[in-house]
């Protein structure tokens, strides 16, 4: 059954990526609209265009493509390409493009030519969801714990209706954009990630998205080379709201956010892991021996239900689950069926994944973000998880940091030496330096490692059954290739889902 199950999630991945620009002309043939009415429709005189431009003006758009989502089909025929490279907007118009959105001509090319082209390409992305202003919207953002969250708000949505969401992370303009000219019929709701990595676009992609419910996660020192402080990244996160909807709300941790004149006056609900004046508060929690449980609480009926979480036990995960159920209640969803639905969630890939290897070793892999308050929840989750052998953290670099660098690997290294961890694998340049600047215990055994093929050579000398390892690092160390390596079959166990999440997934992407 297993394998019939993989086979089913993996064309279901071939049909979204490898066919995703059939889904327009087996699913929408009438938004194939003429050029001219898709401009005049977000506010661009077409009148004033070029000969070549006008000359379009009955011819039909198929699709709003960019460089990144190009991947994502396999036909530029009757495409408008946003691109701000010149020799990338020739090779587009090469393999079939109609025109370029651009601020200027460029040579070779049939060009759109506004003053802001990425925000008339959000807006004519915009054209197509107000096609489907039928289908409720979810956005998440934030720091940390936005890929959880999201998941989690999908899990609880498709166990009530129809539901469109991704479980990569397509979370810029241009592939947001790509499916929301993509959202297939019969889907009543869409759940989607937004990332904060780039200065003055999120509200522009919200106003593209016109989500109905915003989740903001925990900002913290992520992107601080970008940003330049944290109210850089909170005014950033917060233009979520820009276009959410008048009716709509907007989901935060009471326990943390601090910035509620920046949410335009939009509706709050707050949830909270211990203030019992939140919308929703969780109580009574406690680790099983397969995972958390808590009791959430909805103040204002007074209501408790139940939670069980599967093979998840960082406490911070409570706060996605009650943002998912905050979410699920503002559409309506009944508790129990909201509860079912954070029931059937499971962790995937190298994020918060614990697995017992064949060998009798147990792997935390969380090779995803690695600001501190991610690795102090990774190290304490390891510290509370039952290991009858030796404990070793593997920790990466963390790119993004900025002027701050020093200070945050300063920061994972006190981290590791207050841990109940036996052996301490750092791997790269910042971390290892960071041991020079601090002290650690005595107890604690310390290998460093410049690259990851050292680190397999020594872990499969050095392991046993029993023991416990955790792989903790920014995406860009891809310490998840070491898991890969020594751990090949559970490895793609990891990228894979339990038979049960293969449905949800296929189900909510493909529909």
């Amino acid at each position: 059954m297993s394998k019939v199950l993989d086979k089913f999630h993996n064309l279901c991945s071939d049909y979204l990526f490898r066919n995703a620009h059939l889904l327009r002309k087996t699913l929408h043939p009438e938004k194939c609209v003429p050029f001219s009415v898709l401009c005049k429709s977000v506010g661009v005189d077409f009148d004033s265009q070029s000969a070549a431009i006008r000359n379009l003006a009955n011819r039909k758009v198929s699709q709003i493509i960019t460089p990144v989502s190009r991947k994502l089909t396999q036909s530029l025929k009757g495409s408008i390409c946003y691109c701000r490279d010149d020799a990338q907007a020739r090779i587009l118009m090469n393999e079939g493009a109609i025109a370029i959105i651009s601020n200027r001509e460029i040579a070779d090319c049939v060009c759109l030519v506004v003053d802001n082209p990425l925000e008339v390409y959000c807006r004519m992305c915009n054209f197509y969801r107000r096609m489907n202003n039928q289908v409720s919207i979810a956005t998440v953002i934030g720091s940390i714990g936005k890929s959880t969250t999201k998941n989690m708000v999908a899990s609880v949505y498709s166990a009530d209706q129809k539901t469109f969401a991704v479980d990569m992370n397509f979370n810029t303009e241009h592939t947001i954009g790509f499916f929301l000219q993509h959202i297939p019929k019969r889907i009543k709701r869409m759940v989607w990630e937004v990332a904060e990595s780039i200065p003055n676009r999120t509200a522009i992609v919200s106003e593209m998205i016109h989500p109905h419910v915003a989740v903001i996660t925990a900002i913290d020192k992520s992107h601080f080379a970008v940003f330049g402080d944290e109210m850089g990244i909170v005014k950033e996160v917060c233009d979520i709201t820009a276009g959410l909807d008048d009716s709509g709300c907007v989901i935060v941790n009471k326990d943390e956010f601090a910035w509620y004149h920046l949410l335009r006056g939009k509706k709050v609900v707050t949830i909270s892991l211990s203030d019992f004046s939140a919308d929703y508060y969780a109580k009574d929690i406690r680790i099983g021996e397969s995972g958390l449980e808590f009791v959430v609480v909805e103040t204002a009926s007074n209501v408790e239900q139940a939670i069980r979480l599967t093979n998840i036990f960082a406490r911070h995960n409570i706060k996605s689950a009650l943002s998912a159920f905050a979410a699920g209640r503002f559409e309506g969803i009944p508790h129990h069926v909201i509860a079912k639905g954070l029931a059937d969630f499971r962790t995937t890939d190298v994020r918060q994944n614990v697995v017992k290897a064949n060998d009798g070793v147990t792997i935390y892999a969380d090779c995803y973000n690695a600001i501190p308050r991610s690795v102090r929840s990774a190290v304490s989750t390891c510290d509370i998880i039952p290991t009858k052998g030796k404990r070793y953290v593997v920790l990466g670099d963390i790119e993004e940091c900025g002027d701050i660098s020093d200070d945050v690997h300063n920061e994972l290294i006190r981290i590791v030496s207050e841990s109940k961890f036996d052996v301490f694998i750092p791997v790269g340049k910042k971390i290892i330096a960071a041991l020079s600047r601090q002290q650690l215990p005595e107890s604690l055994q310390v290998q460093p490692f410049n690259k990851n093929e050292d680190v397999e050579d020594y872990l499969a000398k050095v392991l046993v059954s029993g023991d416990l390892v955790l792989f903790k690092a920014s995406h860009a160390s891809h310490l998840d290739q070491i898991i890969k390596f020594l751990w090949p079959n559970e490895y793609r166990s990891m990228m894979g889902y339990n038979s049960n999440y293969k449905w949800w997934l296929a189900k909510t992407s493909v529909c």
